[in-house]
């Protein structure tokens, strides 16, 4: 599985994923990401990895990352199920 395995997507606040997953761990491609997260948990070994694509200032040019709410992920549904409740946009 890789960044680009887009599951699906969540509507959340930067600041809310910061809340729950910290600041973001993960260099990702400079020019279409600004911020991304792979975790991995304790212990099951369950992976999620949430990140933006093409919808913030490294590609708009334009805003800051505090005003994306449109997030990609892929990895273990329940886990984020469990991380963010049922904030599935689709």
């Amino acid at each position: 599985m890789t960044l680009s395995d887009k599951r699906s997507s969540i509507k959340i606040s930067y600041a809310k994923l910061v809340e729950q997953l910290g600041l973001p761990n993960v260099k990702d491609d400079p020019f279409k990401v600004d911020a991304s997260w792979g975790i991995e948990h304790i212990s099951d070994g369950r992976k999620l990895f949430v990140w933006n694509y093409k919808n913030g200032p490294a590609y708009t040019g334009e805003g800051s990352i505090e005003d994306v709410e449109d997030w990609s992920y892929d990895g273990d549904i329940e886990l984020m199920v469990e991380l963010f409740g049922n904030v599935f946009a689709r």
